[in-house]
């Protein structure tokens, strides 16, 4: 079993007050891709409506001042995801207890100083401390600057695990609502209901898809945020209609895949799709989608994704060949799986079951 569905299990048990004040947020009608119209599920920020006040802009406060060549861009701007995280532990590895007493005296002075309260978050979270002083920092950036990078980063969403284990911390019902109110304030933007997803994404991933596929309406042209909604659609596939749920994400992805015209980016997307499609007991597609990825691996040897492509190539060959009841090519798609460098997907979570079924 893949490490995720092992963790989704786990947090499958939790009680049913964790799943949080649903019926405080209850949805409205939202139009959906395809011109479709479908009620959000409870617990959703409400969709804009004709009716509803024009959204708030958002602070001038969404880009950091931090400034090293390591968390900048060549136009100054944060990197976003693991590039940020990265550079932003780093600096926080480098800061002693008296420069965080600077940085809070500087906050004291100026509560909008968005450098100092970066540097104060990351170097309170849960990835390197277990330091409940984070907590305030947290709060005010979703309630004042929701779009702030740092939030899109796993700094953001640890705090939660670790809160459940502090007397007085935020719960997760807390924290949710708080960034379902910043949605429902900034509904035209796509940053901020994208951190809104990664926090709920664990607990409540086809929330966390809805929400993607909020922001897709914002952004039609954005086909990450595609393939972050089918992501979620898949994690939420371990918690109930396996199948059903592999299909909502294929057709996430292929909408994705429709939109994304970099041969490297949709290379990349396709090594997600392939097993995804076999899920989906979509064979056909499964097949070609796999079979792209094999073909083209060879242009992309010196790619993180690499041995990644391999393995999940081969693998879903191997289901393919399985379902069909083939085991002799069930077997050496298998083995081909095996025969791969490793990396860093494989090296963190390990292969999948896929087709040891075979043996």
């Amino acid at each position: 079993m893949r490490l995720a569905a092992f963790v989704l299990v786990v947090l499958g048990a939790l009680s049913g007050a964790e799943a949080c004040a649903h019926e405080s947020l209850v949805g409205r009608t939202a139009a959906r891709h395809e011109g479709d119209s479908a009620a959000l599920s409870p617990g959703a920020p409400p969709a804009p409506s004709a009716a509803d006040p024009a959204p708030a802009p958002l602070p001038p406060c969404v880009v950091s001042r931090v400034a090293t060549p390591a968390t900048t861009d060549r136009h100054g701007e944060l990197l976003a995801g693991d590039d940020l995280e990265r550079s932003l532990l780093t600096i926080a590895d480098k800061m002693s207890e008296a420069d965080a007493e600077s940085l809070e005296h500087a906050l004291a002075r100026d509560p909008t100083d968005i450098d100092a309260r970066t540097r104060l978050l990351v170097f309170y979270s849960p990835v390197r401390s277990y330091d409940t002083r984070g907590f305030p920092h947290l709060l005010w950036f979703i309630d004042h600057c929701p779009a702030a990078p740092v939030l899109g980063t796993v700094t953001g969403t640890n705090y939660e695990a670790f809160g459940a284990l502090v007397g007085g911390a935020p719960t997760y019902a807390d924290l949710k609502a708080r960034w379902f109110d910043a949605v429902d304030r900034h509904r035209d933007s796509t940053a901020v209901m994208t951190h809104a997803a990664v926090f709920i994404i664990i607990r409540e991933p086809a929330l966390a898809a809805e929400l993607y596929e909020r922001a897709a309406l914002v952004d039609p042209l954005a086909p990450a945020l595609l393939a972050r909604a089918a992501h979620a659609y898949y994690l939420d596939s371990y918690r109930g209609d396996r199948i059903a749920g592999a299909a909502k994400a294929l057709d996430a992805y292929e909408r994705a895949l429709a939109l994304t015209t970099d041969a490297t980016e949709r290379w990349s997307l396709l090594i997600r799709v392939a097993p995804v499609a076999v899920e989906a007991h979509a064979y056909d597609k499964a097949r070609s989608y796999a079979s792209a990825v094999l073909d083209d691996a060879s242009a992309h040897r010196h790619d993180s994704g690499y041995g990644d492509a391999l393995h999940q190539g081969h693998l879903a060959l191997g289901e393919i060949a399985l379902a069909a009841g083939d085991l002799s090519r069930a077997k050496a798609e298998l083995l081909a799986a095996a025969d791969t460098p490793g990396s860093p997907v494989l090296g963190s979570f390990g292969p999948s079951e896929g087709a040891t079924r075979a043996w």
